[in-house]
């Protein structure tokens, strides 16, 4: 892979927090509406990491999207992210993956199906503000027991 974007898939630690509850295809509307939705894409890079996807190329391609995003301080066009992903997928041998990831950009390009996309929006960054939530009341339990409780405050507003 190349040093720039350093992608690595790994398995989940158990109890982490993932988009298990909704389906394949309501996870590929998440990654679909963050392709299409560049402003909802950046309000969901403040509280989503792309481990909450459940499923491995959809976990793949938003790293690869948000590690651009973080680089170049902008979203990827449609016809970047291939090029990137491309780039990427040549150091791998999961031909598995490639697959996956090739017939789910096909599916998108050629039919998208965009008029649920507000639904899935709504619910996915309901989602992941809950999960920083949860995330930052941990820490400020940590912060509070090594008496540091001067951060708790801003952490839990980040977080909101």
């Amino acid at each position: 892979m190349s040093e720039d974007t350093n992608i690595e898939i790994e398995e989940k630690p158990a109890g982490m927090a993932h988009f298990h509850r909704y389906d394949k295809p309501f996870q590929e509307k998440i990654f679909q509406a963050m392709l299409t939705d560049k402003e909802w894409a950046a309000q969901m890079s403040e509280v989503m990491t792309p481990e909450y996807f459940e499923i491995n190329y959809l976990q793949f391609l938003a790293k690869v999207y948000y590690n651009f995003y973080n680089k170049h301080r902008t979203f990827p066009s449609f016809q970047m992210i291939i090029s990137v992903i491309k780039d990427e997928l040549r150091d791998t041998n999961d031909e598995i993956l490639q697959q996956q990831i090739i017939e789910f950009l096909k599916r998108i390009k050629f039919s998208p199906d965009l008029g649920d996309l507000a639904f899935v929006k709504e619910n996915a960054l309901k989602f992941c503000r809950r999960q920083a939530l949860k995330e930052a009341l941990m820490e400020a339990v940590d912060l509070i027991e090594e008496e540091k409780s001067d951060g708790v405050v801003g952490l839990i507003k980040k977080a909101m």
